[in-house]
């Protein structure tokens, strides 16, 4: 059941930033540096759930992001403006054109979107599901809802040399639609009609040995396969209803979701950090080796042991470590690695982690950043650069954004994850995409269950309605 709408709620919102918008004085243009810098109004609320705030707003485009131990929640809607590219040096592009609204003034404004994981990706073998994303799409919201700590509060952002009466009208507009009287948490899931794996069973052993005999015969140690489960639904769902109902169980992990226009929705929750900013201080990680989680005690500590001893699961997390130990030293003064390997347990499955921090060289951007440390050989392979080259010839499928960058920046600090346990929504269908990491000794029977494991809060959304 909904709650009773709150109009009154939702009139008192929009005429207090009515008021704040027009209060905005226009600027002499003649007088204005060129720069272009951004206006932040805020509005202080009473608790609001992001997640079900947005997926009661009509428009796009639409991302959420809650950062991984869930201190912070933060809901767009609309955009100020955009930065889309589909070219092979889109994520660079991009992220030039969006520093331009990211100054020191305006410290606390943020850039939010992601990238392709390769964007040299052929044109030709493109999925067109991936289209309206690009190579990179990043987006200055009109309106934010962030939840933390010090509670709700709804932000509206404007270019500083656009205010002026017609932008301020329009402004209002757009304001006039937000809606204020979110649901009560009752989500309705459709049930699963059909599933179909890419690539299918004895595709997927052929992949895993052809990437074995790599290794045999190049300097290849490591490649990362991706595996492709498309779910047709019984009806069309909701991607921010789901992302709520897998948010219920994300136990460190972060969660996204990026809705470009109203052809779809790319979600996912993600315990793989790609890298955190803090002026010139920066934190990594390497997470690759897998075991399954089990509900008693002992016998998820005896998988946690087998994890920790496994020849091949520390010799796969060891390529990690060195793929990210020698990206760091491109970009860093100095680093750190952590002493010694760490559990890293989540609500289906546990990992290897190491962890990084490192002061950066000066003058380092994150375009420089993103472009080193991503993909690394948890995500692609080791060597990086032959590994994806590799993954562009064997792989049966367009990864798309999946494991690529995806996150926020401002003009003092970022964050990205990788993209990793994510999936495309699109009316009735669902496409989960997961991968593992193939090393010499791996059993493709063991990887398929592995991929299995990690894309079950997915199948577990939807099982409900099976035939």
């Amino acid at each position: 059941m909904n709650r009773a709408v709150d109009h009154n709620l939702t009139t008192d919102i929009v005429k207090q930033l009515t008021s704040a918008l027009h209060d905005l004085s226009i600027p002499n243009h003649a007088g204005v540096d060129e720069k272009r810098t951004v206006h932040r109004l805020e509005l202080n609320l009473a608790a609001h759930d992001p997640l079900l705030w947005l997926a009661a707003q009509p428009g796009e485009p639409k991302f959420y992001w809650r950062d991984r131990d869930g201190c912070q929640q933060v809901a767009c809607v609309g955009a100020a403006a955009t930065f889309f590219s589909d070219l092979p040096h889109g994520p660079e592009q991009a992220l030039e054109r969006a520093g331009a609204v990211l100054c020191q003034e305006t410290p606390n404004v943020r850039v939010y979107g992601g990238f392709r994981f390769d964007p040299h990706y052929p044109q030709d073998k493109r999925d067109f599901r991936w289209h309206n994303f690009g190579a990179a799409w990043l987006m200055l919201p009109r309106f934010e809802l962030v939840t933390d700590k010090d509670g709700s509060h709804l932000y509206c952002n404007i270019l500083k040399n656009e205010i002026g009466t017609a932008t301020r009208n329009d402004v209002s507009s757009e304001l006039g639609k937000l809606r204020f009287d979110e649901p009560e948490a009752d989500i309705y899931l459709p049930g699963l009609v059909e599933r179909t794996d890419m690539p299918q069973r004895t595709q997927w052993d052929r992949q895993v040995t052809q990437a074995i005999n790599l290794f045999r015969c190049t300097d290849l140690k490591k490649l990362v396969l991706a595996r492709k489960t498309a779910l047709r639904l019984n009806a069309p769902v909701n991607p921010w209803h789901a992302l709520y109902r897998l948010r219920e169980s994300a136990v460190n992990c972060f969660l996204f979701g990026v809705q470009t226009d109203t052809t779809g929705a790319f979600i996912g929750v993600s315990p793989e950090r790609l890298y955190r900013r803090e002026g010139n201080s920066i934190e990594t990680e390497a997470v690759a080796g897998t075991r399954p989680r089990a509900q008693d005690r002992q016998e998820d500590g005896r998988l946690a042991h087998e994890l920790a001893t496994s020849d091949k699961d520390r010799f796969e997390h060891n390529l990690v470590v060195s793929g990210i130990r020698e990206a760091l030293m491109q970009i860093c003064e100095r680093y750190d690695i952590a002493a010694s390997v760490a559990p890293f347990k989540l609500t289906a499955v546990q990992h290897l982690r190491t962890s990084f921090d490192g002061r950066l060289k000066h003058d380092v951007t994150d375009a420089e950043i993103l472009a080193t440390l991503h993909p690394s050989p948890a995500v692609g392979g080791y060597p990086c650069e032959q590994a994806v080259s590799c993954l562009r010839e064997i792989e049966f499928l367009d990864r798309g954004w999946y494991a690529g960058p995806i996150g926020w920046l401002n003009a003092a600090s970022a964050e990205f994850a990788v993209g990793i346990r994510s999936a495309l929504v699109q009316d009735d269908r669902v496409e989960i995409y997961s991968g593992a990491g193939i090393v010499a000794g791996s059993i493709s029977e063991a990887e398929w269950d592995e991929i299995e494991n990690k894309i079950s809060p997915y199948l577990q959304l939807f099982d409900s309605g099976r035939p």
